[in-house]
């Protein structure tokens, strides 16, 4: 059986989108250059 490859891909999203998904949990998120990233824990 060969190997077989899917790339994904990744669809940039803007202000109101991020708001609209945005999870309701402990974890913070920022909208980066159009994607959702978790922002790192606060340490102190």
């Amino acid at each position: 059986m060969g190997l077989i490859m899917v790339q994904a891909r990744i669809q940039a999203i803007d202000f109101d989108t991020f708001v609209a998904m945005y999870p309701e949990t402990e974890h913070r998120y920022e909208l980066y250059d159009g994607l959702m990233v978790e922002s790192p824990k606060l340490i102190g």
